[in-house]
This record gives structure tokens, C-alpha cells and sequence, in this order.
């Protein structure tokens, strides 16, 4: 891995000299260092190159310093999926960043010595009706009411068949990488990332005592449609795109053929960094 990308959330990391200190030992490494505008102060560093489109296009590694939405958003300006991605945790939880922030030299020597591995993360692809512009997700599609303050009613259909209705404040249609996200908050099971063969459906406050979270076949095309005709509503994808839908428009979704690569390293487990993460919480 020759060029490294450097996305960097400076709302997230503020400290600077840190930045500074990672880039400078990037260089050392006779690595060429690719970043954003935003950390242009460092520019007069040989082997440093500002140009965002080359970050997410031409580079071998994309090391993202965030929190999860700043990797969601980073996957979603990646033209080149094949990008593998080294999260940072500089957020919350950080569900999706390997690692934490003091640890990233530490990753950087395992990453340069190939004791890594590539774990490659199911997304979906969701399209309106009638419209040619396809959203990619890797954590959730979620249909809400958006400004609207009434319940609205869903519909979900697989292959054209009636999976459930639902009065609710929305759906979260969520991947199983989504599944300690958007979905977890509104009850959703949590699922291994690692499987690629299904998604689940989980309204948000439905007013029943029985609707729960649905598990779906990932290989069938899913529709979902706000039915009453005076209900309009919006599409988040990702929590990073939003876009507004009328009542009966139908939203479709499906596995997308693009996968989001992420590093892992052999001594990390997602059921034991889901025990610590969820723990600190209590």
C-alpha cells in the first residue's frame, strides 16, 4: 500500500499536531499521502496531496478519523468500492471504526506488515419509480413521515407478495452491518455483519402491540410504499442522503451488487466489541 487516503473529521479531531504527527509518519514510511481540503495547512509537506477526488478514487487505502457517520459518509463518496477503508474512532460508539484513536500507529504496522484481513460488507441499493438515480446504503434505507406529524401507513412487499403493513412514524430497512444502528435503537435484532443473505424490516413506534422486526431474503427485491395519497414523507439513506417522496410512491430496495471493504485484524471480534461497546453504555 503505496498511497493512503486521509479523511478526516476535524469537527470530530481537533487537535491538529496529532494530524500532523500521522502524516509526518505516513511520509516517513515513503508512503504518499492523499487528503482533503480541509487539513490544508499541512500542504508544504512533501509527498502530501490536497485533492478530495483522488481521497476517494486513486488511492490503496482510505484511512477515515471519525466516527461511524463519517465512515457512512466516506463510503458514500467512494467511486472505487475495492478501496478497502481503516476506520478511527473519534465518535461514539464507533460500531464500524476498528480502532480507537490511540491505536493507530499500532494499526498502521500491522496494516504495513499484511496482518490484517478484508471483510467485505453487504449494502443496498434503493431507487425510486420510475426514477434512474440509484442510492447505495451500507448501514439502512429508512422511509419516514419527515415534517409530517400524523403516523403514516406502510406497505412491504418481497417479489411482489405482502410481507406486513405498518402504522408508524417510519420502517428502517437495515443491513445487517445497520443492525447496531438506526435499527437497535427502535428494537431491531443485532446481526453478524458478516452474513450477506438478509435484511430486516423494523418499524419505528408502530402503534400496535404486535408489529416486530421482520427478517427479509436479501435476494429479493423489496418494495415499500406509503399508502395514503395525502402522506408525504422522506427517504434517508444512510443518514447522509434525504429525499422527499410522495404518498404511493413506491420505494424499491434491493442487495446491491457493491460490497464495502473494510479492514479487520485477526485479534478483533464483533461479538466481543459489541460486549464492549454496548457495556459502556449501561
Amino acid at each position: 500500500m503505496e498511497k493512503i487516503g486521509l479523511y478526516v473529521n476535524t469537527e470530530k479531531v481537533n487537535d491538529m499536531d496529532y494530524i500532523k504527527k500521522i502524516i509526518q509518519y505516513l511520509l516517513e514510511k515513503k508512503k504518499t499521502v492523499i487528503t482533503c481540503e480541509n487539513i490544508s495547512q499541512f500542504s508544504n509537506q512533501k509527498g502530501l496531496v490536497i485533492d478530495r477526488k483522488k481521497t476517494f478514487q486513486e488511492t490503496d487505502l482510505l484511512v477515515v478519523l471519525g466516527g461511524d457517520g463519517t465512515i457512512l459518509e466516506a463510503t458514500s463518496r467512494l467511486k472505487n468500492l475495492q478501496i478497502p477503508i481503516m476506520g478511527v474512532n473519534y465518535g461514539k460508539l464507533g460500531f464500524l471504526a476498528e480502532i480507537e484513536g490511540q491505536d493507530i500507529f499500532d494499526a498502521f504496522e500491522k496494516v504495513f506488515q499484511g496482518e490484517y484481513a478484508i471483510e467485505k460488507r453487504m449494502m443496498l441499493d434503493m431507487q425510486l419509480e420510475g426514477q434512474t438515480q440509484v442510492y447505495s446504503a451500507l448501514n439502512d434505507v429508512v422511509i419516514g413521515r419527515g415534517t409530517n406529524t400524523r403516523l403514516v401507513d406502510i406497505e412491504v412487499n418481497a417479489n411482489g407478495s405482502q410481507v406486513e403493513s405498518y402504522r408508524a412514524d417510519g420502517l428502517i430497512l437495515s443491513t445487517p452491518t445497520g443492525s447496531t444502528a438506526y435499527s437497535l435503537s427502535a428494537g431491531g435484532p443485532i446481526i453478524d455483519p458478516s452474513n450477506d443473505n438478509i435484511l430486516m424490516a423494523t418499524p419505528i413506534c408502530p402503534h400496535s402491540l404486535h408489529s416486530r422486526s421482520i427478517i427479509l431474503d436479501a435476494n429479493k427485491e423489496i418494495e415499500v410504499r406509503l399508502v395514503s395519497e395525502n402522506s408525504p414523507g422522506v427517504v434517508a439513506v444512510d443518514g447522509q442522503k434525504f429525499i422527499s417522496i410522495k404518498g404511493n410512491e413506491v420505494i424499491r430496495i434491493q442487495k446491491s451488487k457493491r460490497q464495502c471493504q473494510l479492514i479487520k485484524f485477526v485479534d478483533s471480534n464483533f461479538f466481543q466489541t459489541l460486549r464492549r461497546k454496548l457495556s459502556t453504555r449501561v
